[in-house]
């Protein structure tokens, strides 16, 4: 019958143990001085030796020529005990095992002697899983337990187990196993397997075992029989190192294209979208390290080409840029196991980690505010001045206004400050309350400003009407429920969806204007495939017949002193000055 490798190679003496030698030179130690607990408790991650330990100890207290501490597996109770025919050492688990009942079943046992060995040893596996109750059946017992008892308890959550029970024990914690030490181990078992591997998949092979020896020879297992590395990187479904720095580089460069179409990749082929981001969180660690220690190569078990193409992204990516991925990541990480689209949720995190300027919080200004300030300097470094700041304030300064004497007729509205006219009100024809979830505009408040002191007030003036056209200001009016027709679009195309939110958009009558600043958003924007799904929307919200009308320009030519914090965080348009030249809408 084949064993698995992590049963075929299981230690049997304390100096098989790996990474663990202050555990085993104290346990050895207390058997060969006598001085033997009658409680333990073992405690450290998965696959580390607690069991294993625990199984060796039992066998040492009760072998009959015991060497070193060590048992020597070759008397009648040590092959007992592994051969599975003697019962003085029994092992529980403590998973299905957690019921008061069990612990009462290990008390009315205990008080009998063992039948051939010298201790009878209760190993109790994930003692933490026992109840509340169970732990109180057990207090007493393993406090003061019979002289030829002894108990092991073995646990990977001690925050789990109550005080009381810490407290009547000896604790011992085992650390996780380093890299190298896990490869060496895998040298020696493929060696006496006849097997080999290349280093590359070893060093692949130590990192998905992560400190567990036991995860590792399993993974050995699976991988054994393989040849090349790409093999090993398909069987166990990892994503190829190579690919991930590409990813982190396609972030930086904001290459949305390329971030969208690996995401689509991974989901055609099945792949765990929640490795994606793990393995972009275990990358972004490595380059925080880079970036912050003297000495990484001590704390990165890389070799010398992972270590070169995590120095160039190093270089690339600004510490305040490194913290706010690591927050969008963990944040996508967490919420990915109970998202119902996966898929939608991990280009969403993509977009947010290569477009920081989506993000309206603080930590996203500042990682804008570091990037710029990294390109900055490597103009800087390459020899290339900065530009010159245009001057914009003429040399002579602006005389200032005077207040006593009254101003001349045709002066007057250059001295006087300018009085804010409110915007008229118009219905919104998609106020809809049964569609809309943004709500109606409303006007926002404004706080008048106080009225010179001395200058007059100038002499109410009208419009000129020469032109045709109705002026900008007393013919449109801003658009609030564009918004909902942004979300219709994102339901479909989530990038399109958040350019069109981004965009200000007014109406009048059954004409809707949309402005977008952006040169490259408006080439999406203005595709047959982006205006097809606008119409779409607007049929969907029940606005069918409204003309749309894209416009590549800044909204402040359309909307005066209109600001993009205005437009996007507190949505007001400013329609100007009363006096104020306004532009006018070109059909």
């Amino acid at each position: 019958m084949y064993h698995a490798l992590y049963r075929k190679y299981r230690p049997l003496s304390f100096g098989d143990v790996l990474g663990q030698e202050a555990i085993t030179t104290t346990l050895r130690r207390q058997i060969v001085t006598g001085q033997i607990s009658h409680a333990y408790l073992f405690t450290g991650t998965r696959g580390t030796g607690k069991t294993t330990c625990a199984k060796i100890f039992s066998r040492a207290v009760n072998c009959l020529n015991p060497k070193d501490g060590d048992p020597c597996n070759e008397c009648a109770i040590c092959k007992g005990l592994l051969e599975g025919t003697l019962y003085d050492v029994e092992e529980i688990d403590a998973a299905s095992n957690n019921g008061v009942e069990n612990i009462r079943q290990i008390r009315e046992e205990v008080v009998y002697a063992p039948t051939a060995a010298k201790y009878k040893v209760y190993i109790i596996d994930e003692v933490h899983m026992l109840s509340s109750g169970a732990f109180n059946a057990l207090l007493k017992t393993l406090e003061e337990p019979p002289a030829h008892a002894i108990f092991i308890l073995a646990t990977t959550e001690i925050h789990k187990v109550p005080a009381t029970i810490l407290s009547r024990c000896q604790r011992f914690d085992f650390l996780r196993l380093p890299k190298k030490t896990l490869m060496d181990q895998f040298r020696t078992v493929l060696e006496k397997e006849g097997k080999s591997l290349d280093e590359q998949s070893l060093d692949l092979v130590a990192e998905m075992a992560d400190g567990s020896s036991r995860d590792g020879l399993s993974v050995l297992d699976k991988v054994i029989d393989l040849k090349t590395f790409e093999q090993v990187e398909a069987v166990l479904g990892v994503i190829p190192r190579k690919r991930t720095y590409d990813l982190l580089n396609a972030v930086i460069d904001q290459d949305v294209d390329t971030l969208y179409r690996a995401v689509e990749d991974m989901y055609n082929a099945s792949a765990d979208l929640g490795r994606l981001c793990t393995n972009l969180m275990a990358t972004m660690k490595e380059i925080m390290i880079l970036r912050s220690v003297k000495d990484p190569a001590k704390l990165l078990e890389r070799n010398e080409s992972d270590l070169e193409a995590l120095q160039e992204l190093a270089e690339r990516f600004p510490r305040e840029r490194i913290l706010y991925s690591l927050r969008i990541l963990q944040e996508t990480a967490a919420r990915l196991p109970f998202s119902l689209d996966k898929r939608a949720d991990t280009e969403v995190c993509l977009l947010r980690l290569a477009r920081p300027d989506l993000q309206p919080d603080t930590e996203a200004l500042q990682a804008r505010i570091a990037t710029l300030e990294q390109q900055l300097r490597e103009l800087k470094e390459t020899g290339i001045p900065a530009a010159p700041v245009p001057q914009t304030v003429p040399a002579a300064p602006a005389p200032a206004p005077i207040p006593t004497p009254a101003p001349a007729p045709t002066e007057a509205p250059k001295q006087t400050p300018p009085k804010p006219k409110a915007p008229p009100v118009f219905d919104d024809p998609f106020a809809n309350p049964s569609v809309s979830s943004a709500g109606k505009y409303t006007e926002p408040t404004e706080t008048p400003r106080p009225a010179p002191v001395a200058a007059p007030k100038p002499a109410p003036q009208t419009r000129p009407t020469e032109s045709t056209n109705q002026p900008f200001v007393d013919g449109w009016q801003p658009l609030d429920a564009w918004r909902d027709i942004a979300h219709t679009v994102s339901r479909t195309d989530r990038l399109l969806g958040f350019i069109l939110e981004e965009c200000p958009a007014v109406y009048q009558g059954r004409n809707i204007l949309v402005l977008v600043e952006n040169r490259d958003d408006y080439a999406d924007v203005k595709t047959a495939e982006c205006m097809e799904l606008i119409r779409q929307a607007l049929v969907e919200n029940r606005k069918e017949g409204y003309t749309v009308k894209i416009e590549n320009c800044a909204p402040d030519k359309y909307i005066p002193h209109a600001t993009f914090n205005q437009l996007q965080k507190e949505n007001l348009f400013d329609f100007g000055d009363e006096d104020e030249e306004i532009p006018e809408y070109d059909e």
